[in-house]
């Protein structure tokens, strides 16, 4: 005798049931078509992935997932980032199930939000019409900060900027002021002292950090800066830069504001 509790047995999609749930599947919610074709939200789920419909709230054009957008601008989609934007004004609505919320924006407030806000995002890192349609000012945007990007390749160090080197070093210059000169990163100073074996170093001056100072480190960091660059910005070194981002992270300084 088999004692095995009764299975439910696969039933096939049938040809009605697919074009009824493509249909559908933008403008009614899973739970209703799951009633009327007499199947699991589950099964519905697994067919219009299966049928590649899409995120039904994403299909109108209407919203994006915020990750998506985040991801186009080469951003890593991370809590801080959410509420950074949300407290700067951003409109971020959680959409979904009891369990599963996620978090979509409108495009159309998106991009007004941007056009107030350029500075956030780093444009030379999306493609074009990546987003969909975008306004005329985003071609503009990304020109300028392309070029902006342009000017961080990496050159060979000439004769002269090592001779420059040691008598700045020679003259008690700082980190700062000798990257200003020569327009080189603090590891490319650095690396170049070691590999002319100079036994003189620059001039360490201790300099606290303002919460002004803080707040336009993140906004650089959330440009997708380099840390030479906010270095340049903030007139400090990157390994200082470097440790005050560690630092702020570690204590749960912005999770916690922002």
């Amino acid at each position: 005798m088999d004692t095995r509790k009764n299975i439910p047995v696969h039933r096939p999609w049938t040809i009605e049931e697919e074009d009824y749930l493509k249909e559908n599947w933008t403008i009614r919610y899973k739970k209703n078509i799951a009633k009327i074709l007499g199947r699991s939200e589950r099964a519905v789920r697994g067919k219009a992935y299966a049928l590649n419909l899409g995120d039904p709230i994403e299909a109108t054009g209407e919203y994006m997932k915020l990750y998506k957008i985040l991801k186009e601008f080469k951003i890593n989609s991370v809590t801080w980032y959410y509420k950074y934007l949300e407290e700067n004004g951003l409109k971020i609505y959680k959409i979904g199930g009891k369990h599963c919320k996620r978090n979509y924006v409108k495009m159309y407030d998106f991009w007004q939000w941007v056009k107030k806000h350029e500075n956030y995002f780093n444009f030379s890192k999306l493609e074009k019409y990546a987003l969909g349609i975008e306004p005329p000012w985003v071609e503009k945007i990304r020109k300028q900060h392309f070029i902006e990007n342009k000017t961080n390749k990496i050159r060979r160090w000439t004769k002269e900027e090592e001779v420059l080197l040691k008598n700045m070093l020679l003259n008690d210059f700082t980190y700062i002021q000798i990257s200003i000169k020569l327009q080189r990163s603090y590891y490319s100073i650095s690396c170049k002292i070691c590999n002319l074996k100079i036994k003189y170093r620059p001039k360490i001056i201790i300099k606290k950090w303002a919460p002004e100072e803080e707040e336009k480190m993140m906004q650089l960091i959330l440009q997708q800066q380099s840390f030479s660059q906010i270095a340049m910005a903030l007139n400090r070194t990157e390994e200082s830069c470097r440790w005050k981002y560690r630092h702020l992270m570690k204590v749960g300084k912005y999770a916690k504001k922002i």
